[in-house]
């Protein structure tokens, strides 16, 4: 038999296989010949990368290391695994990659979770190169060297105001996602500057999100031409590149929404009624609870509501419904149970659009009234806004055999209070319990304590903790700028009345409250440094 290409051979006897193009098999058995044609592998999104073996990725630089999982995203929640990510080379190019490792338990499932993630060609997403699907440390490649958005804003666990706002900016251009969004998730084009979800990377011991819905600004004529990495480090620089980009009310709104918080509790009932009553709408010194300015009449026109939940299972949460008289229903099977055993609840003002005009005519007027009231720089720091209160409820299980609830109960938490409620509404509230359970759906109907302790459900104790903000002297700095800019005095409301923002009344001496009665902080209550895009959506024992 000939071979293609071959030199002219007799062979006889024995076994042979001739391999002819990717479809033919040729096998000799003696003098027998047999052609077998073969159907092609079927091709997998696999095959659109490249297998990159290991001895061709040259690590250049390391970038971090992380743990995969997320409290808050139910398919990261229970992923044991590391991220180990650094620069790298492939082969003999001089190209630059991200070159990601998985290590630990579930490697592999991690590996395989964040390559459905990133295995389509999206403009808003980094783009995935090829893979090395070793099994004992799988590792995904991406294209081009990528700078983590958190190793740029981020410097000694402090938020650059401007580059946090010239990032949210680009953030809206690019429309990067709908939603809030945490910055361990970005990075940064070192090529084109250009912003880009790729893989979670934790920024530090703190929460920093993105706002997915913040307002965009007018489009652009032409295509969104990003600063130059080089200018990260000149803050003026990417100042001005802003003050022609963006409108002077859209900055100090971006800027506003990112100060550091301040978490105190547990707190008292009377706590509890003073900040629900007393600092809406106000900016306060935290330590002493003492209020400077308030929003004429805003109490009367706000009220709180639900804004967040946390540590229920995934279906319970997903369950919520708001009934017409502010209670909040929740529908729990007897399968869930046994998992519960906490809730976080966050209330929030209702109006976030308000408190948002609240938030930049403070930052735009708060230079005024610091030289008004004699508080020096140094003390700036203290004073602050009331962001949310977030109710805690701690589970209590009777020893009781569940399996006799056999069809859905219902958890409703009752309504929260509204800040222009009298003090004896309040009282009453802080008093009675947050919540009850009902068989029937309407929650017409309570289950008594005898017939929740004999069905095994859940008894809940209540705790309080309130979120302060604050702001940066950095940040101060760049409202000055601002009023600079405009050729304002920053000592006037000038620049306040120019853009529309409502005048904060001062309040006088007498009428400020000193100090809370036997208020401490915890030893919860560090100072946090977190974004507040998310409205309060962060659960208080995060460190945000």
């Amino acid at each position: 038999m000939a071979f293609l290409q071959g030199s002219p051979a007799t062979i006889s006897g024995g076994r042979f296989t001739s391999v002819q193009g990717s479809q033919h098999n040729t096998h000799i058995h003696g003098d027998l010949l047999q052609v077998i044609h073969q159907q092609d592998r079927e091709l997998t999104v696999w095959d659109d990368y490249q297998c990159i073996r290991t001895g061709d990725i040259n690590v250049m630089r390391a970038i971090g290391i992380t743990n995969v999982s997320r409290w808050y995203d139910s398919r990261w929640r229970t992923v044991v695994a590391r991220r180990i990510i650094n620069l790298a080379q492939i082969g003999d190019s001089e190209k630059k990659f991200l070159h990601v490792t998985y290590d630990g338990p579930d490697a592999f499932k991690a590996f395989r979770l964040d390559f459905e993630k990133f295995s389509s060609v999206r403009s808003d997403f980094i783009q995935l190169f090829g893979y090395n699907s070793r099994r004992g440390l799988p590792a995904l490649i991406f294209h081009n060297e990528l700078i983590p958005l958190s190793h740029v804003i981020v410097v000694n666990d402090q938020i650059s105001p401007v580059l946090w706002m010239y990032f949210k900016y680009q953030f809206s251009i690019l429309q990067i996602a709908d939603a809030d969004l945490d910055i361990s998730e970005l990075w940064i084009d070192a090529g084109t500057g250009t912003l880009q979800r790729g893989p979670y990377l934790e920024a530090s011991t703190k929460w920093y999100w993105l706002l997915g819905n913040f307002p965009l600004v007018p489009a652009l004529e032409g295509n969104f031409t990003p600063v130059s990495i080089q200018t990260y480090n000149e803050s003026s620089t990417v100042f001005q590149y802003l003050i022609t980009k963006v409108s002077t009310s859209l900055i100090l709104r971006g800027i506003s929404r990112s100060p550091t918080a301040v978490l105190e509790g547990p707190l008292t009932n009377k706590e509890v009624i003073y900040i629900i009553t007393s600092l809406s709408g106000t900016v306060y010194n935290w330590h002493l609870g003492e209020v400077i300015v308030r929003w004429v009449d805003a109490r009367e026109r706000w009220w709180y509501e639900l804004s967040q939940v946390w540590e229920l299972p995934d279906a319970v949460a997903e369950s919520r419904v708001i009934m017409e008289d502010g209670s909040v229903r929740f529908t729990v099977l007897p399968m869930d149970i046994q998992d519960l055993s906490e809730i976080q609840l966050g209330y929030v003002v209702h109006s976030s659009e308000e408190q948002d005009v609240l938030t930049s005519s403070w930052l735009a007027q708060a230079h005024s009234i610091f030289n008004q009231l004699g508080i020096h720089e140094d003390e700036w720091e203290d004073y602050c806004m009331y962001n949310c209160l977030w109710l805690h409820l701690q589970c209590h299980k009777e020893d009781s055999n569940t399996t006799t609830l056999l069809s859905p109960a219902y958890l409703f938490i009752r309504p929260f209070p509204g800040p222009s409620d009298c003090e004896t509404v309040l009282q009453s509230w802080v008093e009675s319990s947050k919540y009850f359970w009902s068989f029937d759906a309407s929650g017409k109907e309570e289950i008594s304590m005898e017939t929740q302790v004999s069905l095994g459900l859940p008894s809940f104790t209540p705790g309080y903790l309130c979120l302060h903000e604050l702001w940066k002297p950095s940040t101060y700095e760049v409202v000055r700028e601002l009023h600079h800019c405009h050729g304002y005095d920053p000592r006037t409301r000038d620049l306040a009345h120019a853009l529309g923002y409502p005048v904060l009344e001062i309040v006088e001496d007498g009428k400020r409250f000193q100090d809370l009665e036997n208020s401490e902080v915890s030893s919860s209550s560090d100072i946090l440094e977190y974004s507040d895009d998310s409205n309060g959506n962060e659960p208080p024992y995060y460190v945000s």
